[in-house]
């Protein structure tokens, strides 16, 4: 008999498809993240696999890195931001992927009738230029904390959601545009939490909870996957190089 999370997998994905189904609340539940659950989605990988890339003229944005203002509510865009800055500058922060140059909030869809229910934009796209690989990054913000205890019973995200969203944009975008507008040859997905993170444990132990095999299923099907995290002793902006016209440094 299947269990309850995996019933509202399948009347999710019944009621809105594929496409979608990364915004499943259900991939968020507690408990969302076990083998069984993740063999269902494996099982039914096809589905996935199969949707369609959206034509788009250009990915082009032109962003100048500052920020208007201090918006509490706006912490991933900001993140993204002081990323984004602290690569273009020479100052990578990531540890296992050698970007020279990022680009945030790309936008994703053609216009928002064929894009319904996607995302606005890609968090941040960064570029390897020597190996020609561009990154579609799905950032997360760290979980907040008090006194240096993390607070108990917020709402934070899986690394399920977190890999599901990635891959359905890597499926999403126009792989020549794309290739084209970031100067690439292969496009990966690489989710991007802090290292206190539910997604962040998660993803540690992507071995026992089912993970990695859906990890496998991507990579079959063409799309590679990588994974980073940021040190939440460094987190915020101290780590990078921020531009704001405020002369205070926000903080997460």
């Amino acid at each position: 008999m299947k269990n309850e999370v995996i019933k509202k997998f399948a009347a999710y994905q019944q009621e809105h498809g594929w496409k979608t189904f990364y915004r499943c609340p259900a991939l968020n539940e507690n408990g969302a993240v076990r083998a069984e659950n993740i063999k269902w989605i494996c099982d039914n990988f096809a589905g996935l696999a199969a949707i369609e890339s959206q034509n788009r003229e250009s990915y082009v944005v032109k962003h100048d890195g500052v920020m208007p203002q201090l918006c509490t509510n706006r912490t991933e865009e900001m993140i993204a931001m002081a990323i984004a800055n602290a690569v273009n500058a020479g100052d990578n922060p990531f540890k296992d992927i050698a970007l020279t140059k990022c680009e945030y909030q790309v936008p994703l869809k053609k216009d928002n009738k064929t894009g319904k229910g996607i995302g606005k934009g890609i968090d941040l796209v960064g570029v390897d230029e020597k190996s020609k690989v561009a990154f579609l990054m799905e950032l997360k913000k760290p979980p907040k904390f008090k006194e240096g205890v993390k607070v108990a019973g917020q709402k934070e995200e899986s690394v399920l959601r977190c890999l599901l969203e990635a891959y359905t944009y890597a499926k999403w975008v126009d792989n020549d545009a794309f290739r084209r507008d970031f100067g690439v040859k292969n496009i990966a997905i690489c989710p991007v939490v802090f290292n206190c993170s539910r997604a962040h444990q998660e993803w540690e132990n992507r071995d026992v909870n089912g993970i990695s095999e859906l990890v496998k299923m991507m990579e079959r099907d063409g799309v590679k996957v990588h994974f980073e995290h940021l040190d939440y002793s460094k987190c915020g902006f101290r780590p990078f190089l921020v531009k704001a016209k405020s002369a205070e440094v926000p903080k997460c």
